[in-house]
């Protein structure tokens, strides 16, 4: 994309870029989204900039009109698998806070140089400026949704000294952390009045006007600010860390639209493990480790708008940045749903499924661990036998939520959120069959991998092999053999993965689609997917049929589809999920072959009425050969 095609989507005001470039104008010292509702300049008085820290280093502060930095993160570096794209995956996640540049470039294997030579030539901007504009964002959020002292908000943003974070705020936004704070409380009291577009006095050095369009933008919530919850007594056997109650943190999460969140959640309630999650069609919510804590997170969606509803209960505000990029991982928030569409308008097969779902997400996750070790559980299984089984590890070794956490988050994000009121199959904690039916469920975090490396596979509750595949799995990933956060080698990981025992083609592809969010990724020897090619084309599956053993039919099906999806490059994995999108139960408001072409809409209701007889056969059972 050239800066003539940058400058005719600025005078657009088209929504599909923010968060692709930024437009800097000379004359004002501001810098926009594409779609500000401000009149373009002309093209002789703006310069583009890949990123909000390129713009802000070249001494341009945000618009605080259209709030560019809230935009919705590029999707190209979760398409990007080279040095660049790894990098500003793990700034994103914050390894430059906490590892600072030297450890961003040992985790690339590269040196601090050659790292910020390549970013500066890439995006504009050094790995230090990049931090500094998140941090920067962070402290916003902060600022305004809690009423943290700013002391305690300046460290828990990234920020060395108090001065670096006043300089920095006041750079940036032009304006005080203090008087930030203030226009963000004169903000909500105008919402709550119902008077948008009342002048407002004495909300910082200068008044302001309030639209209405403006609450619709950004990552600030729509109520008023939320207090650092401190008022909850922890149990007396608690350590330091475990008696400070959990901040609670609520914010938005900006997205492109259209976004299909009804089957986004659908896909997690289906797979959601007692103890550590819950989940209803419109929300839903989690247990999550942290790089300094343990939290609990909740996501919701709201109709009408282009964000989704997040609220956090931290043990540590230091971890705000890493949760917010987990959660928009696990949404697949940064996606182009228009440009994926497009894509595969042509295509005969995946092309009507695009159509009729034009919103499709690649579901991510939030621990790339957690999900490595499920999808071994999941192995030669049905969905619900897998969730059982993690629900069972979950009670047998999980780490306990603190008390204080529990207490706090669970009540202020699953209480208020309705969640509690959520049925479900099975209920209780840990152990039970189905997702927790209320909020005091949710009482475990999922164990990390040095205590699943530490277990005897004879105790665990599962066959021994696959017992012995998923402590071989945590042993890897607790030495660092293998390595599943945003900035891993794609390929190198789906390798290593291939080179332990019980670890084929299939667990692994489901890795690097899950937990490194790669969206290239197609799993033939998948059972949901194979039937549903046959469904969506009209042909009858090959496993069972023809010459030669069904596992012949089936390895024929396999290299079949295989060879299909070669035209699907290079976003087989939503591909993938629009395949499996088509065997699951029909929403109220879609026919069960929605999407599909005409000519198979009868074969694919009688499939459907057959589908509801019995159990849908586990797109996780495909690995019967490739296990060990």
């Amino acid at each position: 994309m050239d800066d003539e095609q940058r400058y005719t989507a600025a005078l657009s005001k088209d929504a599909r870029f923010d968060g692709v470039f930024f437009v800097a104008v000379r004359t004002t010292g501001i810098y926009c989204r594409p779609s500000c509702p401000a009149i373009t300049p002309k093209r002789a008085n703006i310069v583009f900039c890949r990123t909000a820290a390129a713009a802000q280093q070249a001494g341009f502060r945000a618009c605080k009109r259209c709030r560019p930095d809230a935009s919705p993160g590029s999707p190209e570096w979760n398409v990007r698998s080279d040095v660049a794209g790894r990098a500003m995956r793990l700034i994103a996640d914050g390894v430059v806070d906490r590892a600072g540049v030297d450890g961003l470039a040992a985790r690339l294997g590269y040196s601090a140089r050659q790292v910020g030579r390549l970013l500066t030539a890439e995006v504009g901007a050094a790995p230090l400026a990049l931090a500094r504009a998140q941090r920067a964002r962070t402290a916003r959020i902060l600022i305004e949704t809690t009423t943290l002292p700013m002391g305690d908000i300046a460290f828990a943003a990234g920020f060395t000294s108090i001065r670096q974070f006043n300089a920095t705020v006041l750079e940036v936004y032009d304006v005080a952390p203090r008087a930030l704070r203030e226009r963000a409380a004169a903000r909500d009291r105008v919402r709550r009045s119902g008077g948008p577009g009342r002048t407002v006095a004495g909300a910082g050095r200068q008044a302001v006007r309030f639209a209405a369009a403006r609450a619709t933008v950004g990552d600030w919530p729509a109520a008023g600010n939320l207090t650092a919850a401190g008022n909850l007594a922890a149990d007396g056997d608690l350590t330091a860390d475990a008696d400070q109650a959990a901040s609670i943190v609520r914010l938005r999460l900006p997205f492109r639209p259209p976004i299909d969140l009804d089957r986004v959640f659908g896909f997690l309630a289906a797979r959601a493990i007692a103890g550590i999650e819950v989940a209803g069609p419109d929300r839903y919510a989690r247990t999550i480790s942290l790089p300094h804590g343990s939290g609990v997170l909740s996501l919701r969606a709201v109709p009408g708008v282009s964000w989704v509803d997040c609220s956090l209960a931290l043990s540590d505000l230091r971890d705000v940045t890493a949760a917010v990029q987990r959660c928009r991982r696990l949404l697949d928030l940064d996606a182009d749903p228009a440009a994926i569409a497009g894509f595969f308008a042509g295509d005969p097969v995946i092309g009507p499924l695009a159509a009729g779902s034009p919103g499709r997400r690649a579901v991510g996750a939030v621990d790339g661990n957690e999900i490595a070790v499920r999808a071994v559980l999941g192995q030669q299984v049905s969905v619900t036998a897998a969730r059982r089984l993690g629900a069972r590890l979950v009670a047998l070794c999980g780490t306990p939520l603190p008390p204080s956490a529990r207490l706090t988050g669970l009540e202020t994000l699953t209480g208020a959120d309705g969640l509690g009121r959520l049925g479900g199959p099975g209920a209780g904690g840990p152990g039970a069959g189905g997702p927790a039916s209320d909020g005091a469920a949710l009482t475990h975090v999922f164990p990390d991998a040095a205590a699943l490396a530490a277990l005897d596979p004879a105790v665990l509750p599962m066959p021994l092999a696959r017992a012995r595949a998923v402590v071989t799995l945590a042993a890897a990933l607790a030495s660092g053999d293998v390595c599943l956060d945003p900035g891993a080698d794609r390929d190198e990981v789906g390798a290593r993965l291939l080179a332990l025992p019980g670890i084929g083609p299939w667990t692994a592809g489901y890795i690097r689609m899950r937990a490194l969010s790669d969206p290239d990724v197609f799993l033939p020897q998948d059972a949901g997917v194979l039937r549903a090619l046959a469904r969506v084309t009209g042909s009858a599956p090959d496993e069972g049929h023809g010459s030669g053993s069904p596992a012949t039919a089936r390895t024929r099906a396999a290299a079949a589809a295989d060879a299909m999806a070669e035209g699907w490059r290079p976003w087989r994995s939503y591909a993938v999920h629009h395949l499996w999108a088509t065997l699951e139960p029909p929403r109220p408001a879609e026919g069960p072959a929605a999407g599909m072409p005409a000519a198979t809409r009868q074969r694919a209701a009688t499939s459907q009425r057959a589908a509801t007889r019995q159990p849908v056969a586990n797109s996780q059972q495909s690995e019967v050969r490739m296990t060990s």
